[in-house]
């Protein structure tokens, strides 16, 4: 019995952007400062589903995925 390939599905590159266009939607979003090297761990993490590609030499992230994305509050040291 043969098994029939899936097809691929062709991915827009347009979806996606770079890691510094990602950290400012949710700069915009959140209303705070977000560095673009974050957007990796919250890629590779369990939390945050991200769908990543790979083009040329650099890490794309899904436009759509990143605008969903809800960070924590962020956590503030107070001075005893």
């Amino acid at each position: 019995m043969k098994r029939e390939r899936k097809e691929r599905k062709e991915e827009n590159i347009n979806d996606y952007c770079t890691a510094h266009e990602a950290a400012e939607i949710l700069t915009q979003k959140h209303g705070r400062p977000v560095r673009a090297d974050y957007l990796s761990k919250m890629a590779k993490s369990q939390k945050h589903s991200i769908r990543t590609m790979w083009f040329r030499d650099r890490q794309m992230y899904h436009r759509k995925d990143v605008a969903a994305c809800m960070l924590g509050s962020q956590r503030v040291a107070v001075a005893v």
